[in-house]
């Protein structure tokens, strides 16, 4: 029989076994509220496109296309949504893991901003043609074809 020093305390799992990406507990969820007006145009979705494509994502992140359009189903849905909730299906997890490609503070805190940015780039352009379109009838087909 092994005798056990009293003292010494044993260490526990969460601790022994430390994951290669860091605790996300570090990585607080964005508040879209306090982040403020995100600049993107060419360069930033030129940038996002680009390190979409590199290599070490998870399998089933999304590219910029999918991108577009999970996000615009987003903004028209009536329902408010945590960042907790829509931003690792973007990256391709489930639950609230950040993977490898962005588990560093400058890439993750990059990444947030490049896709808030586009977030907020959409629902500017949705709420744009929604208020060119407020107030006019579409067109007939007959009148579409007599336009053209």
């Amino acid at each position: 029989m092994t005798s056990v020093d009293p003292t010494s305390r044993p260490i526990p799992d969460h601790r022994r076994y430390r994951l290669a990406v860091p605790d996300t507990g570090e990585f607080m969820l964005p508040n879209l509220l306090t982040l403020g007006a995100m600049s993107f145009g060419e360069p930033e979705r030129s940038r996002l496109r680009t390190w979409l494509r590199e290599a070490a994502w998870p399998r089933e992140h999304m590219e910029i296309a999918q991108i577009v359009g999970y996000l615009v189903a987003l903004i028209a849905w009536p329902v408010g949504i945590s960042p907790g909730a829509w931003l690792p299906p973007i990256w391709g997890e489930r639950g609230w893991k950040i993977p490898r490609k962005i588990a560093g503070r400058a890439q993750y805190d990059q990444f947030i901003a490049l896709i808030v940015g586009f977030m907020q780039r959409l629902d500017r352009e949705q709420q744009r043609l929604h208020s060119r379109c407020a107030g006019k009838t579409s067109p007939t087909g007959s009148e579409r074809r007599s336009a053209t």
